[in-house]
């Protein structure tokens, strides 16, 4: 099955990331029309456009800590772990304690294969905020990789819970049952990950 996928994370949006209240109508000049701009990039998928806006919008307000997150998020996505850290960590330092901004160093140390301290993240995460499925999913991921495939299972499974369409879940948790014996239980896991996105197939 390959090896568990690093989940990758962006800004909090529904029930998995942080709602940014935005106004209607913004001026181009503001730090908060970039981050609009940026957001909106993200979900378009360019992480490099969205993190050019958020760096404009950095850039008119220094202290704009939901700057400094979303631009953590996309910087996880492209693999600027460090980069990430910093950002996240800026934020924090801002007195901004959202739970994307642990969910996002969860990933962030992951990715770096700091898989202890990335644990202890998302265990911050899920304090504040019991229902972020990706922060389950990242900490399952730690659990794997320093060998608990019981405990990553667990997390696996409150992330399906949460969101029952979610494809990385179900092939991370094929993965680790495959690791534990449960070769039935993992083939089941990998052809539903196959059957809600035709890619996973290798």
């Amino acid at each position: 099955l390959g090896q568990p996928l690093i989940i990758k994370t962006g800004v909090v949006l529904s029930s998995s990331a942080v709602l940014f209240s935005l106004p209607e109508k913004v001026n181009a000049e503001t730090a908060q029309f970039f981050l609009e701009k940026g957001i909106k990039e993200w979900l378009e998928g360019d992480n490099y456009a969205a993190i050019s806006s958020y760096t404009k919008a950095i850039k008119l307000k220094p202290n704009f800590s939901n700057a400094y997150i979303a631009r953590c998020g996309s910087f996880v996505n492209i693999n600027r772990s460090k980069d990430a850290i910093k950002d996240c960590n800026k934020a924090i330092s801002l007195g901004n304690f959202d739970s994307s901004v642990y969910r996002n160093l969860c990933g962030a140390h992951a990715q770096l294969e700091e898989y202890k301290i990335a644990e202890g993240f998302c265990d911050k995460a899920i304090k504040l905020d019991d229902r972020d499925e990706i922060a389950y999913l990242n900490r399952g991921l730690s659990h794997s990789n320093l060998g608990d495939e019981y405990a990553a299972i667990s997390d696996y499974n409150k992330a399906i819970v949460l969101n029952p369409q979610y494809v990385k879940a179900y092939y991370n948790r094929a993965w680790s049952k495959k690791e534990i014996g449960d070769i039935q239980g993992s083939i089941a896991d990998y052809t539903k990950a196959i059957d809600l996105n035709p890619r996973y197939y290798q």
